[in-house]
């Protein structure tokens, strides 16, 4: 009778885990600057072409510069992880 046996667990190796946060973290930082660029070329477009915003605008501009490039990045980098650990 011939016994079955398997090398590898189930579980994923270290190297494995690191590639795919190193993927992730690049993923996740391309994903911000993408973001933080569309808002620091908007910024530069309306004091470049003198546009005055009402202040509640301008408000926001600012806090959506500063928080949506982060909450971009988070979710690229949880899917690119899942992506990257799936590859072969």
């Amino acid at each position: 009778m011939a016994e079955h046996t398997t090398e590898h667990g189930s579980g994923l190796e270290a190297t494995d885990i690191f590639v795919g946060l190193l993927g992730a973290g690049t993923i996740a930082g391309v994903v911000w600057s993408v973001v933080f660029g569309l808002f620091a070329g908007t910024a530069f477009g309306l004091e470049y072409f003198q546009v005055q915003l009402p202040q509640l605008a301008a408000d926001g501009l600012h806090v959506a510069s500063q928080v949506l490039p982060w909450l971009a990045a988070i979710p690229a980098a949880w899917f690119g992880y899942q992506f990257i650990i799936r590859l072969p």
